[in-house]
């Protein structure tokens, strides 16, 4: 019996990877870092997003006028993808688990294409305090400032907005809502929740060893073997020190009028709470670095269209030289 997809989906840096590795632990499922598998496939007749040697634009109008010929058009090209993924999942398991977790972050950008390939599939959205997820980006990414931010803003701005699509979608029974704040807290009664969902028994060993899990691939937070009572509450409240200057908690709250009360209570948290913990007169900084960075970094975004370029270092060059790199 080949193993059924369950998919994990959540913006980058939302805590996917501890759950994944959780769910690893589990006898009955497997998984492999970040597969990414379905992202080029989906994207093969999309004619824009995408930069290639052999010119994108004229691929995916070739592909879509192919899939237009099929007697049941993108419902046949959808099955066929979806087929090819499964295959590959059950040749990427080494036991014969229930179920391969794909946890690849940026599926939020083919989310419709994913949940109409794989009508029988398991769903988990995953959300994190939005506030978080940016820190983190901030911090992992961005060498804690504004202005390498515009390689990511689509993680941060438009993430959430389409995971809630994608989970006003689909009926409940086809998907499963967790809180990273609740798993942290709470793990075995949220891990007794998926376990239900999933139809299989919950075992302790998804706490106990859920840290010697081998991911066998380079994606993926690494910061999931440390103890999980480190964890836990570091990491909630851990997203305050990222905006500890005046414009960075104007920056905030304008990130969170923007994301609105609808997706915020669909992802599970409350805009007024949210921006109540934000307080300007507890800083005692400008951050008149902090203002040059982010309307930098906008320029870039906003000059440069579609793909952006950012000075980055090569951290594993000998002669530590700055490198230009193109960023979608």
């Amino acid at each position: 019996m080949k193993p059924e997809p369950l998919f994990i989906f959540s913006q980058p840096r939302a805590g996917s990877t501890l759950l994944q590795k959780m769910l690893m632990a589990h006898p009955e499922m497997e998984s492999i870092a970040e597969p990414w598998l379905l992202l080029p496939m989906l994207y093969a007749t999309k004619a824009d997003g995408l930069m290639a040697e052999y010119n994108q634009e004229a691929s995916s109008q070739a592909i879509s006028e192919f899939v237009e010929s099929l007697p049941n058009k993108q419902d046949d090209y959808l099955a066929a993808i979806a087929d090819w993924a499964q295959g590959l999942y059950e040749k990427g398991c080494k036991g014969r688990p229930v179920y391969f977790i794909d946890k690849s972050p940026r599926y939020y950008l083919v989310l419709p294409e994913i949940i109409r390939a794989f009508p029988a599939a398991k769903f988990i959205f995953l959300f994190r305090n939005p506030l978080s997820v940016y820190s983190s980006i901030l911090k992992t990414w961005c060498q804690g400032r504004f202005l390498y931010q515009h390689t990511f803003m689509q993680d941060i701005n438009t993430a959430p907005v389409l995971l809630v699509e994608a989970l006003n979608s689909i009926s409940e029974d086809r998907r499963l809502h967790v809180n990273y704040e609740q798993l942290v807290l709470a793990p075995e009664q949220v891990l007794s929740d998926i376990c239900e969902y999933l139809g299989l028994g919950y075992t302790e060993q998804m706490l106990k060893q859920y840290s010697v899990q081998d991911l066998r691939g380079s994606l993926g937070d690494k910061w999931g073997n440390k103890q999980y009572s480190g964890v836990a509450s570091a990491s909630i409240e851990k997203w305050i020190t990222s905006f500890d200057s005046w414009y960075r908690v104007k920056v905030a709250q304008a990130y969170i009028e923007r994301l609105g009360d609808d997706t915020l209570s669909a992802m599970g948290y409350s805009k007024n709470k949210l921006l109540g913990e934000l307080k300007v007169e507890a800083t005692h900084k400008i951050g008149i670095r902090d203002m040059l960075d982010y309307v930098i970094s906008e320029c870039f975004r906003r000059l440069n269209g579609e793909f952006f370029v950012r000075m980055w270092k090569d951290r594993n060059s000998t002669d530590k030289k700055l490198k230009y790199r193109i960023y979608k």
